[in-house]
């Protein structure tokens, strides 16, 4: 029985311990299981936090991506560079006859480049329009000379002075001697290889087929789809055979420059010795002039005296009568030998005495003794501050014809086509409309500068409604002509402000949007009311049929006299309000002014004082 008993125990003794090593070695896998659960744990909380990260990291390059191309589309840009000493791109006689042809040029020039944006490049049209032309200073300017085109060499230099003024996107850059030296600044290390991969510069217009070394340089970029439809090429009068083959895109402007080649004469005998220094631009001229242009035309050479000036050959000879008048008026009447512009007095206008008009007469020997003095440009005047009352200006107390008080030298009228004037003064009736939220009475004040046509343009509009106050637009307005100059004197507005509203987009563009967003709240019906309100109107270029001026308004409590009833001296006598501190006006607070002052009336006819 023992026995017996003793064999069970060693058989279930066997059993447990198979049992214990399965435990164990259960017990080994589960702490395994759990150190691997453990591991997976901590690696899932790393990569949690990671990606925690990783997505901070991610929002924050979206946002820095989305400031970038914010920062690339306010400062994108189109490009156009010319080789301006190419006959291909000499710009048109009537540009250099002009006073102001630089400018000109430059605006036409621009303006066709914009419109070819449009059909071609919808996208690109509202980018700014950057104009580089690059030209020899002592070669242009002796072979335009010598061709006819200006009267002397220093010319060319006043027309890039004018064509870099022009805007601040536009440069006409006259550089050393040498005809590579053009050519430097466009291609190699210059401009186009600047820009050409630059992400602000969406397209570039390459202004150089004349010559077909710088096939060399596009040819770099030919394979590359994306640089090809970047690039496109202005064909000028001749094009080099080479670009034909070029898969760039060309167009040309045939209204800015010469469309025939430019005929050199034969440099006269005071310019040769001055041109024999500049032999590459003889050369170069050689090799875009064919050769019937540079024969010698003795009979139609143009010469110069010592200042530049052109010399008359042939002038008839005066009269005796003529120069026995010009005598008496230089020695008896002892007046200068050349006509000049007296000083005038704050308190006395000019009187213009009879030898102050050269007669017919006389004018023939004026000729003949100015021969040989250089006569300077004449300078439209565009800064005069105030405004002409009893043929004075208020800002200097002279006369309507004496000098400037700031900048310019001369007066000049003002001469502009039929067409130009009837582009820049075509005005605008109030449209119907059927919008709900076409207010009852606004109130309206423009700011104006002055445009470099002359005319008043407008920088600055606020409209606020009569019965509630509530400002509805009170925006700059970027003026979509060209600018003499901001009045920042008194409209307070400076060119500073302008970029600044415009990179920020909160400016209006042209008078033509700030019509269509005034038309948003004023229909005919729509009371529109201000103070001088015809200026207003007539920086808008605006006819509307329900006006209340309350310069009318006031200047019927004065008998119909409204002189000397400005905005600023109104509020403080009606209102007791103190505006226009300083000189410098704000068009919202004149706004309000106005709104006040027009109610102060209502008041008072409410109750019968006044004859509003």
């Amino acid at each position: 029985m023992s026995g017996k008993l003793a064999e069970d125990f060693a058989a279930f003794k066997i059993a447990e311990e198979g049992q214990v090593a399965r435990l164990q070695d259960l017990s080994y896998q589960i702490k395994d299981l759990v150190g691997k659960y453990d591991d997976a744990v901590r690696d899932l909380e790393i990569e949690r936090v990671a990606r925690r990260f990783t997505q901070q990291d991610a929002d924050e390059s979206r946002v820095k991506l989305e400031e970038l191309q914010q920062s690339m589309e306010r400062s994108s840009f189109v490009l156009v560079l010319i080789d301006a000493d190419a006959d291909s791109y000499i710009f048109k006689d009537e540009y250099y006859a002009d006073g102001e042809g630089g400018r000109k040029a430059a605006l036409d020039l621009s303006d066709e480049v914009r419109s070819f944006l449009q059909a071609s490049r919808p996208e690109l049209p509202e980018c700014p329009i950057v104009i580089k032309a690059y030209a020899n200073e002592a070669g242009l300017s002796h072979f335009l000379a010598s061709s006819g085109v200006i009267n002397a060499p220093r010319d060319l230099v006043e027309f890039a002075k004018d064509f870099t003024q022009a805007s601040e996107y536009t440069d006409f850059l006259l550089v050393g001697s040498g005809k590579d030296r053009a050519d430097k600044k466009i291609s190699e290390a210059g401009c186009f290889k600047q820009f050409v991969g630059n992400p602000t510069c969406r397209h570039i217009i390459f202004g150089a087929c004349h010559d077909n070394s710088y096939v060399r340089l596009l040819e770099d970029y030919a394979h590359d789809d994306s640089m090809v439809d970047r690039v496109t090429l202005l064909h000028g009068l001749s094009v080099g055979r080479e670009f034909r083959d070029l898969p760039f895109k060309s167009f040309q402007i045939e209204n800015v420059f010469k469309s025939i080649p430019v005929q050199n004469l034969a440099p006269t005998p005071e310019l040769s010795a001055s041109v024999s220094s500049s032999s590459s631009w003889a050369s170069t001229v050689g090799s875009k002039a064919d050769a019937s242009s540079r024969k010698t035309k003795a009979e139609r050479s143009v010469r110069l005296n010592s200042a530049g000036c052109r010399i008359d050959d042939h002038l008839r000879k005066p009269k005796q009568q003529a120069l026995d008048s010009w005598q008496h008026k230089v020695v008896l009447a002892k007046e200068g030998k050349r006509p000049r512009q007296r000083s005038i007095q704050k308190q006395d206008p000019p009187v213009a005495s009879p030898g102050d008009v050269p007669n017919a007469i006389g004018s023939l020997a004026l000729e003949h003794l100015q021969l040989e003095e250089p006569c300077g440009p004449t300078l439209r005047c565009h800064f005069h501050d105030g405004k002409t009352v009893d043929k004075k200006w208020t800002c200097c107390g002279a006369h309507v014809s004496g000098p400037p008080c700031k900048h310019e030298k001369n007066h000049q009228p003002e001469q502009s086509t039929l067409k130009e004037m009837s582009s820049r003064w075509q005005y605008s009736v109030t449209p119907v409309t059927t919008r709900r939220d076409a207010r009852k009475a606004v109130v309206i004040d423009c700011e104006m500068g002055t445009a470099a046509s002359g005319d008043c343009e407008l920088i600055r509009l606020t409209i606020i409604d009569y019965f509630s106050s509530q400002v509805l637009i009170d925006n700059l307005v970027w003026p979509d002509v060209l600018m003499s100059h901001l009045n920042t004197k008194y409209s307070g507005v400076t060119w500073k402000s302008m970029r600044e509203a415009r990179n920020a987009k909160r400016c209006i563009f042209g008078r033509k949007n700030a019509r269509a967003l005034i038309w948003k709240f004023v229909g005919p019906e729509t009371i529109i009311i201000g103070h001088g309100a015809n200026s207003d109107l007539t920086s808008l270029r605006w006819i509307h049929p329900r006006i209340i001026d309350t310069l009318v308004v006031e200047g019927n409590n004065h008998d119909g006299n409204t002189q000397g009833l400005s905005l600023k001296k109104l509020a403080e006598l009606r209102l007791q309000r103190v505006i226009q501190k300083g000189k410098e006006h704000d068009s919202l607070e004149d706004a309000i002014a106005t709104r006040d002052l027009l109610h102060w009336n209502v008041m008072r006819m409410v109750v019968g004082n006044t004859e509003a």
